[in-house]
């Protein structure tokens, strides 16, 4: 069993992209697909979709590459993790990457 569905998504979006994998499956939650929406929102990825096979739900994501075959995702990091809880408002965050980062 998968104790936090965030951080083992990043993670295999991250070791999809470097392998150079087209697609990577995730396995579905609510929190997962709205933030893999937003991954395809900001443009780190081509498109999801989700699939439901049976009871079972999982979303295949397409991973997105520039013109000289190198992932747009530069770096996926979770900074609140289970074991250390950090809460911050939107106007209490940082920037990331000089402004180019999400």
């Amino acid at each position: 069993m998968i104790n936090d569905l965030i951080a083992d998504s990043l993670t295999r979006i991250r070791n999809a992209a470097m392998r150079r994998l087209d697609v990577t499956t995730l396995v579905h939650s609510k929190v997962v697909e709205a933030v893999v929406a937003i991954l395809a929102d900001k443009g780190y990825i081509e498109s999801y979709n989700v699939v439901e096979d049976g009871v079972k739900k999982s979303i295949n994501v397409v991973l997105k590459y520039d013109e000289k075959g190198r992932t747009v995702i530069n770096e996926v990091k979770r900074v609140s993790k289970p074991g250390r809880r950090i809460y911050k408002g939107k106007d209490e965050l940082k920037r990331f990457k000089n402004g180019y980062g999400t």
